[in-house]
Order: structure tokens, then C-alpha cells, then sequence
């Protein structure tokens, strides 16, 4: 199980369903659909556990960086609209 170190410097496991909660709340802060935030939510924690399989520790940061990265790769088309918000690089 692959250990966060969190900003103090403390150190705790990572915890899946705390990350999904995060996620999916942002999701309908954003005014997404309760359906397309839980399958977002999903496919980031999917994607992200990939990611975290052979890291024995990672930083909090490090973490919402990559959470970032999945958002904007999935959101790419709808945030590019004239109607919808954009992300810089």
C-alpha cells in the first residue's frame, strides 16, 4: 500500500474512497451531473491507482497534480468551448 506524505510531513496510507468523495464533490461544484461525477470520480481513482501500483510513497502534491492532469485530459473538449471555462497550462 503506497503511503502519502502529506504536506506537514506526516506520513498516511492512501485512502481511495477519500480521494472519490474529493473528486465527486468537485465534480458537482462544477455543475456536472451526479451520474458523469461518479463515473469521473471512478475512472480518476482508476487511472490514479495505476499510477500509485509500484510507488511505495508519494507526496499529497504530487497527487493533486496528477488528479489535475486526469481531470483536464478528460474535461479537454468541454473546456475548450466558448462556453465553458478553460485551464491554462
Amino acid at each position: 500500500m503506497t503511503q502519502i506524505i502529506k504536506r506537514r510531513g506526516h506520513k498516511q496510507k492512501f485512502d481511495e474512497r477519500k480521494l472519490y468523495a474529493s473528486i465527486y464533490a468537485g465534480c458537482l461544484s462544477a455543475n456536472i451531473e451526479k451520474e458523469e461525477a461518479a463515473a469521473t470520480s471512478n475512472l480518476v481513482v482508476r487511472e490514479l491507482n495505476r499510477w500509485l501500483d509500484e510507488k511505495k510513497e508519494i507526496t499529497s502534491n504530487q497527487i493533486f497534480s496528477k488528479v489535475g492532469l486526469l481531470l483536464k485530459a478528460k474535461y479537454a473538449l468541454r473546456l475548450n468551448t466558448p462556453t465553458g471555462w478553460r485551464i491554462s497550462n
